[in-house]
């Protein structure tokens, strides 16, 4: 998949490359309390104890099943980061959902089912705060960086002030695909363009980002409902722990694992003529070539 991500993007040594693209479609829900690891722990596909393991790690690909094992939605785990004593850190017992925005109201509900006498709270902060994706050849993260702060871009904007304890903007690797590039977490009101101009040629879109995502295989919010978690993928994108017992749909998603009977899969594929041409897909004219 490499090789066909950089394809895509071969340009010239001097002209800027890749997309920013703001997601519009994604929303973030608030999950925060001293039992909300705790209860995530029980409700996702991926192992939510390794944000403790790996310090550097501030988001991880998930699902959320049912009880029959089927996909509610897919979402990203993400650790909010803070100023303390002037550095940047990780929020405790807090985790931003970064979901599609139609699945948000359905993941509230399907979480507060297990929340009785539990301290969390939930909360929809989409309108104070917006998820963007970078892809760009000079930003390729290798497989084990995938889910960690970014450290080749500075982060110049907050999302409050730099008053101790407010939220800051973070970048990071797109846990799912090295091929995905960067995700930024960020305020509604800050302008990400100035930030990374010098590695851009323009602002793209939602539907720039889902034709590359498409073209890797990846299915993100209702294009996925109701399927089993291995026709989408989720074992080659991150997104589950097959040493983790005990979570919401694990019973049928492990056996359908250990018995070998995944019948379908999610794959990409493109329908061409002879001339075709990488520009043809109309993702971007920075994918064009000169």
């Amino acid at each position: 998949m490499n090789v066909l991500f950089r394809r895509f993007f071969s340009t010239t040594a001097n002209k800027k490359v890749g997309i920013l693209a703001p997601l519009d479609k994604r929303g973030i829900l608030c999950v925060v309390g001293r039992d909300s690891y705790n209860v995530l722990q029980g409700l996702c596909t991926n192992d939510v104890k390794k944000f403790q393991k790996d310090n550097q790690r501030v988001s991880m690909s998930t699902f959320f099943l049912d009880s029959n094992g089927r996909i509610i939605c897919e979402a990203m785990l993400n650790k909010p980061q803070i100023y303390s004593q002037g550095k940047r850190v990780s929020k405790q017992n807090e985790l931003w959902l970064d979901c599609d925005k139609e699945l948000i109201q359905d993941l509230v509900y399907h979480i507060q089912g297990f929340t009785s006498r539990k301290h969390i709270d939930l909360g929809d902060i989409s309108e104070d705060v917006r998820v963007w994706s970078l892809i760009s050849p000079y930003f390729f993260p290798e497989e084990t960086d995938c889910g960690k702060l970014w450290k080749e871009i500075t982060d110049e904007g907050q999302i409050g002030s730099e008053d101790e304890e407010d939220y800051a903007d973070f970048t990071f690797a797109d846990p799912r695909l090295p091929a995905l590039g960067a995700r930024i977490i960020a305020s509604a009101e800050n302008n990400r363009v100035e930030i990374i101009e010098d590695f851009v040629e323009t602002v793209s879109n939602q539907a720039d980002y889902d034709r590359i995502r498409m073209l890797f295989g990846v299915a993100e919010g209702k294009e996925i409902e109701n399927m089993l978690p291995f026709t989408a993928n989720v074992d080659f994108l991150n997104s589950i722990s097959l040493s983790k017992d005990d979570y919401l749909g694990q019973d049928i998603t492990s056996r359908n694992y250990t018995d070998d009977v995944i019948k379908k899969r999610i794959m990409p594929f493109l329908v061409s003529t002879p001339n075709f041409k990488a520009e043809d897909l109309g993702i971007c004219k920075c994918f064009s070539s000169s």
